[in-house]
C-alpha cells in the first residue's frame, strides 16, 4: 500500500483511533486483503509465576509503529489461505510455512540463541483479524487491514536466550504476566515496571492485543492441566 506522506509516529495520532481497535476472531476475510502477519507469544516460568517477553520497535527497522510496544512479529510470505491452520492447543508440528516464520523470528528478529532454540514449536494458536491504525495523513487516519496469527511458545527458564536489542528492537525483555495484562488494558507501558532507556513507548497494535488474549487462553490451559 502506498503511505507516501503518512506521519507514522502513533504519538501524534489522537487516542480515540486507537481506543477502537477491535479484533475479530478467525480469518474469514481473505488474507489477499488483510495480509498475514505472524506474533509470538513467549512465555516462561520464573520465581513460581509466568513472564511473556516483550520488546519495543526499533524507530530506524519499523516504517510504521516506530516505537511501539510489540510482541515479536513478522510478515507471513507465500501464504494464501489460513483455512487449514489449527486453532487453540496444537501437538506435534505445525504446517512447514509456521515452523519456517516461527524460526525465522527466533532466530532472525530475536537473534535467539539457536541451541536453546532448536526444536521449539508452539503449542496454542489463534487467528484474529483488524484494521490496524498505521498513522495519520492531512488529519485522517490510516489504516491498514491485517490477519493477525498468534502462536504460544514456552522457553525454558534459567537460561538467556534473546539479547537485550536487536536492529528490529530497541528493547527486549521478560515481564510479567499481570504487568503485561494491566499495561495492555490501560495502554501505559509505565505499568511494565521497566526502564526504557527514558523513553515510555506507546502501547497500540494488534500483536499485543492478541498477546493478552493468548495469554488469557493458556493460563486456562495450565489450570486446566495441573
Amino acid at each position: 500500500m502506498d503511505t507516501t506522506g503518512v506521519d507514522h509516529d502513533l504519538g501524534r495520532v489522537p487516542r480515540e483511533w486507537l481506543d477502537a481497535l477491535v479484533l475479530t476472531p478467525g480469518s474469514a476475510e481473505p488474507v489477499v486483503r488483510y495480509k498475514p502477519v505472524l506474533a509470538l507469544t513467549i512465555t516462561r516460568e520464573w520465581n513460581g509465576s509466568r513472564e511473556v517477553l516483550a520488546c519495543v520497535r526499533s524507530p530506524q527497522e519499523n516504517r510504521t509503529h516506530p516505537g511501539v510496544l510489540s510482541s515479536p512479529t513478522v510478515r507471513i510470505h507465500g501464504v494464501d489461505d489460513l483455512t487449514s491452520l489449527p486453532a487453540g492447543r496444537v501437538a506435534g508440528v505445525g504446517p512447514l510455512w509456521l515452523t519456517a516464520h516461527v524460526d525465522q523470528l527466533l532466530g532472525g528478529k530475536l537473534a535467539a540463541d539457536s541451541g536453546l532454540t532448536e526444536g521449539l514449536a508452539p503449542d496454542h494458536i489463534q487467528v484474529w483479524q483488524a484494521h490496524s491504525v498505521i498513522g495519520i495523513d492531512r488529519g485522517k487516519k490510516v489504516t491498514e487491514a491485517l490477519t493477525m496469527v498468534n502462536a504460544h511458545v514456552s522457553v525454558p527458564a534459567g537460561v538467556e536466550i534473546f539479547p537485550r536489542s536487536t536492529s528490529s528492537y530497541s528493547w527486549i525483555g521478560f515481564v510479567s504476566e499481570e504487568r503485561h495484562a494491566l499495561a495492555v488494558e490501560r495502554r501505559d507501558a509505565s505499568l511494565l515496571g521497566v526502564s526504557f532507556e527514558g523513553e515510555t513507548p506507546i502501547v497500540y497494535g494488534l500483536c499485543t492485543l492478541s498477546t493478552a488474549s493468548m495469554l488469557k487462553a493458556t493460563a486456562t490451559d495450565l489450570v486446566a492441566v495441573s
